[in-house]
């Protein structure tokens, strides 16, 4: 009754489980009749006993990955892998279904080309097409939260800041950086680890990618019914 009352809509609940040991509190995974494919998390705080649920995340990320996805396919067909994530605000708005993600939520973007390596004669080349596949992007009016394009010997990472500066081919060509690979390894329970140190794991999901630069490194989720994360492995967290 509870998301039937929220979003005025009939769902599907599975996988209902109590947990008896730790939070004794109810979980469950749902779906809208009518989205089968957008599974999300529903359950009671640990803290507040309150239900509560991702499937305006689910949403909003659907909406973002139906946006950006065919625009990273245009720029980049030769790509090995990409993800497409949202950051989702602090306080849901009220009706979000006819709310806009783009006004309430920011979106990270990762490419990886690992089939490609950059040298004098190609990274013109790939610096133009990252500064074009970033333009395009900002020009839907999506807010970037993060844009990443990883190749095989070299990795362009971009924070908000940074975004906000690039104007120009130039801007951008300074972000290209050589980078290590890093072997990454499932560990026990929900966490991996880079070379035995925890960074953080979606329940169900893996990690394809991990990336690390002089600034930070990648781990990219490709599936998982958790939101996906951008592990920091440099300062040892999961933002």
């Amino acid at each position: 009754m509870y998301l039937e009352e929220k979003y005025e809509k009939d769902f599907v609940i599975e996988e209902i489980s109590f947990d008896f040991f730790n939070t004794r509190k109810y979980h469950a995974y749902a779906y809208a009749k009518e989205e089968p494919e957008l599974l999300f998390y529903v359950g009671q705080n640990r803290y507040t006993g309150q239900t509560e649920d991702g499937y305006a995340y689910e949403v909003w990320s659907y909406e973002a990955k139906e946006e950006v996805g065919p625009i990273v396919e245009e720029y980049y067909p030769d790509h090995s892998n990409y993800g497409v994530s949202l950051i989702f605000p602090e306080t849901e708005p009220k009706d979000f279904i006819r709310a806009d993600y783009k006004k309430h939520a920011t979106v990270e973007v990762g490419v990886s080309v690992d089939n490609i390596r950059v040298n004098s004669a190609n990274s013109e080349t790939e610096i133009e097409r990252a500064f074009f596949l970033l333009q395009e992007i900002k020009e839907k009016e999506i807010q970037l939260h993060h844009f990443g394009i990883s190749y095989q010997n070299r990795t362009l990472q971009l924070q908000k800041e940074d975004i906000q500066s690039i104007e120009s081919i130039e801007d951008m060509e300074k972000f290209l950086r050589e980078y290590n690979r890093l072997v990454l390894q499932r560990g026990g329970g929900d966490d991996v680890f880079w070379n035995g140190q925890i960074g953080g794991y979606n329940a169900n999901g893996r990690v394809e990618t991990g990336l690390f630069s002089s600034d930070r490194a990648i781990g990219l989720v490709v599936s998982g019914r958790k939101p996906p994360v951008l592990f920091d492995i440099c300062a040892g967290n999961s933002e």
